[in-house]
């Protein structure tokens, strides 16, 4: 299951809360592989909001058709959350009319390292966050620009090569365009990321890989 997580934080919905509340489901996505299944009161507790602010901003997720509700959409069956799901086709329709999304190229500010995917597409990925809340930004490189291919956080990407339960050394493309695809990163490439991104992060080489 591709992850949702980036592409609902390029939606960057408004107002805030409405897109804390897309934010907790898109994390319980990813980290469920699809699976949406919380009580209100769970998604208000983890979007720091009250039961009735979830409940609207819910509601009005589904009304504009990026959320669907699958089962028990009023909590009637005792016990039992409802289910939801993401409507992609309708987040791909919102970042499409995103302004610029994929006609200006991002800046690079960060440290950079170059790389090639299994599939043979020439990547750039970047180091950027404050120390402690690091992450990998990945692109790849296109004629009109840097295609945005997501992002993982560092810790994750020190890990060992697709460590079971955690990341899987692949990353996709923000919005799915015709000649855009998912890219692998095989071991060899993957090994040189982690020793540039441990130097870049920490000013000095060490093992990378701990147990």
């Amino acid at each position: 299951m591709d992850p949702i997580q980036p592409l609902i934080e390029a939606l960057n919905l408004k107002p805030t809360g409405r897109h804390r509340v897309a934010m907790v489901l898109a994390q319980m996505h990813d980290l469920e592989g699809g699976y949406m299944q919380a009580s209100m009161l769970e998604i208000a507790s983890c979007a720091e909001l009250s039961k009735a602010q979830a409940r609207k901003h819910v509601h009005a997720l589904t009304d504009e058709g990026v959320l669907r509700v699958l089962a028990n959409a009023h909590g009637g069956t005792p016990g039992e959350a409802p289910r939801y799901e993401f409507v992609r086709e309708r987040i791909s329709q919102l970042l499409a009319s995103v302004p610029d999304l994929f006609r200006e190229s991002p800046l690079l500010t960060g440290p950079t390292h170059h790389f090639v995917s299994e599939g043979r597409a020439r990547m750039v990925a970047e180091l950027v966050g404050r120390p402690g809340q690091r992450c990998v930004q990945f692109y790849r490189e296109a004629e009109e620009g840097l295609r945005d291919y997501g992002s993982v956080s560092l810790a994750d990407l020190l890990k060992p090569w697709r460590l079971d339960g955690q990341w899987d050394a692949v990353t996709h493309p923000l919005v799915d365009l015709e000649d855009d695809y998912s890219e692998e990163i095989f071991p060899g490439e993957f090994e040189k990321l982690q020793q540039w991104a441990q130097a870049a992060a920490l000013g000095r080489m060490e093992s990378v890989v701990e147990v």
